[in-house]
């Protein structure tokens, strides 16, 4: 039987083999055969061959080859340095990612991962091998099917945090030698809590409520004139306050039932206490100033080391007697709080922002209020302050006495010039 035309002088690295096209290639100074798998003989079929049998080469002469990549089936791609769980799944990678980091992360991070990921990405991609997931599925799953079931902006890319290191761990074993998460982005950063600050009317009315929980209206009031984190109220002890020059350190936080430094250098702060701040202060010394101090272990910023202090908490839980174990907690007694005082219920987080917008509706600049507050001036634009109308200062009579002012220093040098 005559052999077809595009069987005769094949080119160089195509054979057949019975049935069946086989390539042939040079590679770590060993001669490789490789068939075709699913390839009947035929022109396109060669047509093929001689395309992937040059993208083979090309590779390579480039070192991107990867035997897995083009031969997964094949028992030499392990030796010829593939990876030795080619069919990894997702799971898989998922308990290799969360035990590798769980020493990295800050316990409540680690919480926050495992759940999501558990919850979200186990059920969706866990049996699936890492190699057979596609770009397009990533990222229908990240813009449809997440947003779809009510998941914020957030917390998808948290789940995405995860899904990311599981690839990179895939892609640095040489499970797959192109990440696809590489060309997705993460969703845009969401704004977080815009500022609803509580004006002083609002303020006053929570100070003045009728409650047995005298330590919460103390850290409130002392919380609305600091501007400091609801974590760093939490975690504050008499130990960061100089009582001779009323000024404090902001060194630890409390967040999720543990003591940690602050996340950065900025955040770790001193800076003094305005007269409105300090009142509640001494107010709360009769709570909590002559207790005796005790050993707490404060978690540091690389998130393994564990130091041990002893502490007198400022704020306690007036019902247990208690620190609070973390902002959920006290949540709860501050909602009661405003509820009784008849005011708009905001997040205690807002007492932040009250602070912020305080100093800024009394034209403090933000320059000023940045470093106290331990972020900086553009988070202070975007997140935390603005102008309360209701409690705006006169701006016009402020600029007449400024101008007032000046034209009176301007009348006094006039009046020293003509002297001489």
């Amino acid at each position: 039987m005559t052999k077809p035309l595009y069987l005769e002088n094949l080119p160089k690295g195509i054979e057949i083999r019975g049935e069946s096209v086989r390539l042939c290639f040079a590679y770590k100074s060993q001669t490789c055969r490789e068939t075709l798998k699913g390839k009947i003989i035929s022109k396109s079929t060669i047509e093929f061959a001689k395309k992937k049998l040059s993208i083979i080469k090309y590779q390579i002469a480039d070192g991107t080859f990867s035997y897995l990549d083009h031969f997964p089936a094949s028992s030499r791609a392990t030796r010829m340095g593939g990876a030795r769980d080619a069919n990894r799944t997702v799971a898989q990678g998922l308990a290799t990612y969360l035990a590798r980091v769980k020493n990295k992360l800050a316990p409540s991070s680690y919480r926050s991962y495992e759940g999501k990921a558990l919850k979200h990405l186990a059920p969706k991609w866990g049996d699936t091998p890492i190699r057979d997931i596609q770009k397009t599925e990533i990222e229908t799953w990240q813009l449809v099917e997440l947003p779809a079931a009510e998941l914020s902006d957030k917390t998808i890319n948290i789940i995405f945090i995860v899904l990311r290191g599981i690839f990179q761990d895939a892609v640095g074993d040489q499970v797959i030698s192109f990440n696809p998460l590489s060309l997705i982005s993460n969703l845009e950063n969401p704004e977080g809590e815009d500022p609803d600050p509580l004006t002083q009317k609002e303020l006053a009315q929570i100070l003045d409520v009728k409650t047995h929980r005298k330590q919460e209206i103390n850290l409130i009031g002392f919380n609305a004139r600091t501007g400091l984190r609801l974590s760093e109220v939490l975690g504050l002890a008499w130990e960061d306050i100089d009582l001779k020059n009323w000024s404090v350190r902001i060194r630890r936080g409390r967040v999720m039932g543990e003591y940690r430094v602050p996340k950065t250098k900025d955040s770790a702060r001193e800076f003094e206490l305005q007269p409105e701040a300090i009142q509640y202060l001494k107010a709360q010394m009769k709570h909590t100033y002559m207790a005796e101090p005790e050993e707490v272990e404060v978690r540091q910023r690389n998130s393994r080391d564990v130091k041990t202090e002893e502490l007198r908490i400022v704020f306690n839980n007036t019902v247990t007697g208690k620190p609070w174990s973390g902002d959920n907690v006290f949540r709860k007694a501050y909602t009661a709080i405003l509820k009784r005082a008849k005011v708009k219920y905001r997040g205690p987080n807002q007492l932040r922002h009250t602070f912020a917008s305080w100093l800024l509706t009394n034209l403090i600049p933000l320059e000023w209020i940045a470093p106290i507050m331990g972020t900086s001036v553009n988070m202070l634009k975007k997140h935390y302050a603005k102008m309360i109308p209701e409690d705006r200062p006169d701006i016009g009579r402020i600029i007449k006495d400024v101008l007032k002012t000046q034209h009176a220093k301007l009348e006094q040098a006039t009046s020293k010039e003509k002297e001489q």
